[in-house]
């Protein structure tokens, strides 16, 4: 019976990783983006858990999939650093465009902090990147 448990277990070990990553940045990210995440880790067999005390996450499952689920982490963590960061140009200024109709209509909150950013960093034009995450 010990022979057969620890064949077991040694099989469980090489097919099973636990890997720990950063805190998990629940101030950034909203419920949708929390969702799309768990259903990624779901679709991968990965197991997310937030650690209470010091809220890193924990991805446990198949040692592949547990590193592809690592890597889309932090990818997704990186694009709402980078909203964050972006959204903060936001509140500094409101930049608006005249319509053919003359009317005042103002830029959407995105482009407006890509419009600051740009100009405070003296740059001649904006570069526009639609990101979204995959359901």
């Amino acid at each position: 019976m010990k022979k057969c448990w620890k064949a077991v277990q040694d099989h469980v070990n090489g097919c099973v990783k636990t890997e720990e990553c950063d805190e998990f940045p629940l101030h950034t990210w909203n419920q949708a983006t929390i969702d799309i995440f768990y259903k990624y880790c779901f679709e991968q067999h990965v197991i997310p858990e937030v650690n209470s005390t010091n809220e890193k996450l924990k991805l446990a499952g198949p040692k592949d999939k547990v590193m592809k689920a690592k890597m889309e982490f932090y990818r997704m963590k990186g694009v709402k650093a980078e909203e964050a960061r972006i959204a903060s140009y936001a509140r500094i200024a409101v930049w608006v465009y005249e319509t053919s109709a003359g009317t005042v209509e103002k830029y959407s909150l995105k482009l407006n902090a890509l419009i600051e950013e740009a100009f405070i960093n003296h740059s001649d034009s904006v570069r526009i990147v639609k990101v979204s995450f995959s359901n």
